[in-house]
C-alpha cells in the first residue's frame, strides 16, 4: 500500500468552548478568535498540497475547512459521519452545570467510557463506527496522498484510541482547536507523527530576537 497522509484538525474556537461549555451536535459557529486560528492554520498549510479537505458538517467545523481548502484553491467536502458525539441531556451545558445536575449521568459515561449511551445522545461505540467508516473512504479516495479531515476534540479522541490504544499522547493529551494530528498510513498499518501541534499559533520573533534567545 502506498503511503497516505492524513491530517486530523480540530475546528477552530468558539465562544461555547471559551465558556467551557459543551456543543455536542448543536450547530456554534467559529467566533472571531476561531477564524483567525483557521486562517493562521491555512496560511501554514499553504506549502503543503492537500488531495482533499474533508469535515464533519456541523458549522464550526465547516468554517475552518472552507478557510484552509480554499487557500488550497479546492472545495471542502462535509461528511457528516465525522461530527462529534451527540451528548444528549449534556448538550448546552457547562461541566460545572452538569456536575451539579447530571452527576450520575456523568459517572457512568466516565466510568464506562465507550459504551454509555447518554440520555438523549450516543455512545462512544456508535461514533466510533461511523468515524471509523468515513477514514476508510478517505484513505480509498487519497491512496498515497495528503488528506485533511476538520472534525471534533472528541471525534479525534476516539480515532486516536481506537488506532493506538498503548500510545499514552492519543489516550490523554489535550486536542487543541486547529491542532494538528498527523497520520500515516502503509502497507504496515497506521502510525502516529505527531498529535496536536500548533506551530500556526505561536507569535512570530523576529530572527534578531531568536538569535538572543
Amino acid at each position: 500500500m502506498t503511503l497516505t497522509t492524513l491530517y486530523l484538525v480540530r475546528h477552530g474556537e468558539t465562544a461555547w468552548n471559551a465558556e467551557h461549555r459543551w456543543q455536542g451536535h448543536i450547530d456554534i459557529p467559529l467566533m472571531a478568535t476561531g477564524i483567525e486560528q483557521a486562517r493562521r492554520l491555512a496560511a501554514h498549510l499553504r506549502e503543503t498540497p492537500l488531495a482533499a479537505v474533508y469535515t464533519s458538517d456541523l458549522q464550526r467545523a465547516r468554517m475552518t475547512a472552507d478557510i484552509i481548502a480554499e487557500a488550497q484553491g479546492i472545495r471542502a467536502l462535509p461528511d457528516v459521519r465525522w461530527r462529534e458525539m451527540h451528548t444528549g441531556i449534556f448538550q448546552g451545558k457547562t461541566h460545572d452545570e452538569i456536575v451539579a445536575n447530571h452527576s450520575d449521568e456523568l459517572k457512568q459515561l466516565n466510568d464506562n467510557w465507550l459504551d454509555h449511551v447518554v440520555e438523549g445522545g450516543e455512545s462512544r461505540r456508535m461514533m466510533r463506527e461511523r468515524l471509523l467508516a468515513a477514514l476508510d473512504d478517505v484513505v480509498a479516495n487519497t491512496p498515497g496522498e495528503h488528506a485533511l479531515v476538520v472534525s471534533h476534540g472528541g471525534s479525534i479522541r476516539v480515532v486516536l484510541r481506537t488506532l493506538f490504544p498503548d500510545h499514552p499522547d492519543a489516550q490523554h493529551k489535550p486536542i487543541e482547536n486547529t491542532s494538528l494530528t498527523t497520520l500515516r498510513r502503509s502497507g504496515a498499518g497506521w502510525t502516529l507523527d505527531a498529535m496536536s501541534q500548533t506551530p500556526h499559533l505561536k507569535p512570530h520573533v523576529p530572527d534578531e530576537e531568536q538569535e538572543a534567545q
